[in-house]
């Protein structure tokens, strides 16, 4: 077998074993995503407190059912809950350090302190360091938790900087993941729908996908280097494939427009349709593919309409028009077809790009047709 061949054939072996990205799970109007802040363990360790807070009761629950509280006995008050909380060190030990607990939760007779990991490493000894400060401060009961997407166990659990030899036992904190933290969400949400919760969720239950396949591609690549190479000639070229799968597309809209009769240009995201050198028409894209007329209609009071150029009309002719509004007043995904990173299961685009050459100009013979019509082009 050749290397290029030998290369496409561990490249299949490893995309056969994994697991299907979840497509479309963050809508485009998500707060946290366009804020860019889905990413930063402090923006988790504040929603969680507003969380913990506004569902005090159900996140006792939700501790117990997960075996990281034995008994609800003198924590069904709420006292305080407090972000980057600070703690001294302790003056028995030469490793230990001031710091501060990601989440430090005070009820009537106990205390939890969560320690919120999203992708950064351990700090040396830090679970060891954290678990001394909160009973140095606390007589009561306490829980150390320690928070990360997969529930993995802490890496800095045992100390041989001096004679003492501390370590932590399994006993002495606890695991738990945004994985069982999504699902309590999907609890709340059952009962008390919330719109911001539910984008919340949607960031969590995203970043537990992507974690998920890393982890078994990772588990893949580890058998031969040359899937990581192959792995990452794929991600370096994507763009490229990206661009020639979407300029093979206009240029098709293109050819079709021509044929009839109008004259069609595709340039920097957008493709114009015109007549007689009228400018008609743009069909264009941000991150969606969709079409306008160049000027508004004159039964729409002046204002110009916009329509999503749907999956459906990949599929056949529409005779009549939708009326009465643009989608600029709809945001069903079902509407949408993301052109700018062609990502989506059974994206049109990529089924038109890989489809016979047959059912290739049909394709586009049907989504000219239902522009024209939806336009009023024709």
């Amino acid at each position: 077998m050749e290397k290029n061949e030998s290369t496409v054939e561990l490249i299949r072996a490893m995309l056969g074993n994994m697991p299907q990205p979840n497509y479309g799970s963050v809508s485009e109007d998500n707060i946290f995503k366009i804020l860019s802040i889905e990413n930063k363990e402090l923006f988790h360790s504040k929603f969680l407190k507003y969380l913990i807070e506004k569902n005090w009761n159900s996140f006792i629950t939700f501790l117990q059912s997960n075996d990281i509280l034995a008994n609800a006995s003198g924590i069904d008050k709420l006292e305080s809950i407090d972000c980057e909380y600070p703690y001294s060190c302790s003056q028995d030990c030469p490793q230990q350090k001031s710091g501060r607990f990601d989440l430090y939760i005070q009820a009537q007779k106990h205390t939890i302190a969560i320690e919120i990991k999203w992708y950064a490493g351990e700090q040396p000894y830090q679970l060891l360091r954290y678990y001394k400060a909160l009973k140095k401060d606390n007589t009561e009961g306490t829980t150390l938790i320690f928070l990360t997407l997969n529930g993995k166990k802490g890496n800095s659990v045992k100390c041989d900087g001096c004679f003492q030899q501390c370590y932590l036992t399994e006993q002495n904190y606890k695991c738990l993941s945004f994985m069982e933290i999504s699902e309590w969400i999907n609890d709340i949400l059952s009962t008390h729908p919330d719109t911001l919760l539910q984008q919340y969720n949607e960031i969590l239950k995203d970043e537990i996908s992507k974690m998920t396949i890393s982890e078994t591609l990772l588990k893949d690549i580890i058998t031969t280097d040359k899937l990581f190479k192959a792995a990452l000639t794929l991600e370096n070229n994507m763009n490229a494939v990206r661009d020639i799968i979407r300029e093979a597309f206009f240029q098709e809209l293109c050819n079709a427009f021509r044929e009839k009769g109008y004259t069609a240009e595709y340039m920097n995201k957008k493709l114009s349709v015109s007549k007689d050198g009228e400018v008609l028409a743009f069909v264009q894209y941000g991150t969606n593919l969709y079409c306008y007329r160049s000027k508004p209609d004159n039964d729409d009071n002046n204002k110009w309409s916009w329509w999503y150029i749907k999956p459906k009309w990949f599929n056949e002719t529409y005779t009549d028009p939708q009326k009465p509004d643009s989608d600029s007043k709809k945001t069903k995904k079902s509407y949408k077809i993301d052109i700018a990173w062609l990502s989506g299961e059974n994206n049109p685009v990529i089924t038109w790009y890989f489809s016979k050459d047959e059912k290739k100009v049909n394709i586009i013979n049907n989504i000219v047709a239902n522009i024209s019509n939806q336009l009023k082009l024709v």
